[in-house]
C-alpha cells in the first residue's frame, strides 16, 4: 500500500539546509500495525507527514496503493486526506469551541454527509471509544485521555484505509497509553493499517513491526510477530 523509494526531505531555512530525511526506502502492505521508532529530532514525524500528503519529499518516490501521489495536486492530496487517511496526534487538536460529538463530526461535514447519517456514525464511533455519556462535554471538560479517545474516533469515522498516529501516547499515562494501544489494535483488527510515530519501546512493541529512524536514516526494519 505504502512503498518509499529514496525518499529523502531537506528544509531550507535562511541560508541554511536540513536534511531531514535521507535516501529512505521501505513498503508497508495493506492491513499492517507498524510502529516507527526514533529520537526528538530523527526525522520520524517528518516521515509520518510525508506518507499522510501533509507534505512533499525533495526527492525520491512515494507510492500509495501503486499511485505517485507526488502528481497530485493541493485540492487532490486533500481529498484523498480526507476521504481516505485519519490523523491522531499527541496535542489531540480538537477545536474548543465544539463538543466531543461536533468534534468527531467535522470530516463527516467535510464528506457532504447528511445530519441523520453523521448523527448515527459519530454515535457508533463514540460507542466504539466508550464516550458515548462525553458527548455533550467540551475538550476542557474531558481529561487527556478521554481527549485522544475522541481524537481517535474523529479518524475513524471515515472508515479510512490508513490512521496515522504522532506520538499518541506521549502525553498520558502508562494505562492510559496502553489503552489507547488497544483501541489502534481493534481498528487493526478490521484491516485498516495503523501507522504509530513513538519514541517508546513499550508502546512500539504493541504493533507487529518497527521501524527505526536514526539521523533521517532507516536503520532498522524488524517483525515482532
Amino acid at each position: 500500500m505504502i512503498n518509499f523509494h529514496n525518499v529523502s526531505k531537506i528544509y531550507h531555512v535562511d541560508e541554511r539546509h536540513f536534511h531531514v530525511l535521507k535516501d529512505v526506502s521501505f513498503s508497508i502492505g495493506k492491513g499492517e500495525f507498524v510502529a516507527i521508532m526514533g529520537m526528538s529530532g530523527s526525522g520520524k514525524s517528518t516521515l509520518l507527514h510525508l506518507m499522510g500528503l501533509l507534505d512533499k519529499p525533495t526527492s525520491g518516490t512515494y507510492k500509495l496503493n501503486q499511485i505517485d501521489v507526488q502528481q497530485y495536486t493541493d485540492k487532490q492530496r486533500a481529498k484523498l486526506r480526507n476521504a481516505h487517511i485519519g490523523f491522531v496526534f499527541q496535542q489531540f487538536h480538537l477545536l474548543p469551541r465544539l463538543t466531543a460529538f461536533q468534534n468527531i463530526e467535522l470530516p463527516l461535514i467535510y464528506r457532504g454527509d447528511s445530519a441523520s447519517s453523521r448523527a448515527r456514525i459519530v454515535t457508533k464511533a463514540l460507542e466504539a471509544v466508550g464516550l458515548i455519556e462525553r458527548k455533550d462535554h467540551y475538550p476542557n471538560q474531558l481529561s487527556g485521555g478521554q481527549k485522544q479517545r475522541i481524537a481517535i474516533a474523529r479518524a475513524m469515522v471515515t472508515e479510512p484505509y490508513l490512521v496515522l498516529a504522532d506520538e499518541p501516547t506521549g502525553a498520558l499515562d502508562t494505562k492510559t497509553g496502553e489503552q489507547i494501544m488497544d483501541l489502534f489494535r481493534v481498528m487493526n483488527d478490521v484491516g485498516t493499517s495503523v501507522i504509530v510515530v513513538t519514541h517508546e519501546l513499550a508502546i512500539a512493541e504493541c504493533a507487529d513491526r518497527i521501524l527505526v529512524i536514526r539521523d533521517g536514516a532507516l536503520v532498522e526494519d524488524r517483525g515482532l510477530r
